[in-house]
């Protein structure tokens, strides 16, 4: 340990998903890859018009090393959780919603790609005033809303399972929350 205490800065247990039958573990699995998904999925609005297709599955691939590793710190034990043990700060670092993890990695990740990419070709002309930039494919939103749709219903349903220890009759409840909170 550094400072005589464990810090657990990298998670060694099922990497890959190795030696990892368990349907918890693979149910956890897939929850954790919805967060991770979101966690790529919240700068695009800062990307868009910015790069290519290709650049954005690099990007996708890449957020996941950051996510694992704070993932890992807020919620696998790591020196983020064990700050209440190590330094006598409470109970440490606590994120049981994912709000924290996603969303600041999230925002940090959009906020590296504007300082480098800068703005939008055409948005600020010479004269330095902002030009209007029309709507884009409605089809494409309302399919990218579906998406989230899919996304936040798998997410509810896996999270009231596996974290809140739900019983099966509060999950139809659950998914017509998030049917209703969608369609709203």
């Amino acid at each position: 340990g550094f400072f005589l205490r464990h810090w657990h800065l990298f998670g060694t247990y099922g990497f890959f998903l190795a030696g990892c039958s368990s349907t918890a573990v693979l149910g956890l699995f897939f929850f954790m890859m919805v967060f991770m998904d979101t966690t790529a999925t919240i700068p695009t609005g800062t990307m868009c018009e910015r790069w290519g297709w290709g650049n954005f599955c690099l990007y996708g691939l890449w957020v996941a090393l950051p996510y694992c590793l704070f993932a890992n710190w807020a919620w696998g034990g790591g020196w983020l959780a064990q700050l209440g043990l190590n330094f006598s700060l409470g109970s440490g670092f606590l994120d049981p919603g994912g709000a924290a993890t996603v969303h600041v990695l999230g925002g940090l990740s959009a906020l590296a790609v504007i300082w480098i990419a800068g703005p939008r070709r055409g948005k600020f002309p010479r004269e330095g005033l902002s030009t209007a930039m029309p709507g884009h494919n409605a089809a494409y939103v309302l399919f990218g809303c579906l998406v989230c749709l899919v996304g936040f219903a798998a997410w509810n349903l896996a999270g009231a399972i596996l974290f809140l220890r739900a019983p099966m009759a509060a999950l139809p409840l659950t998914a017509i929350n998030t049917l209703l909170s969608a369609s709203a």
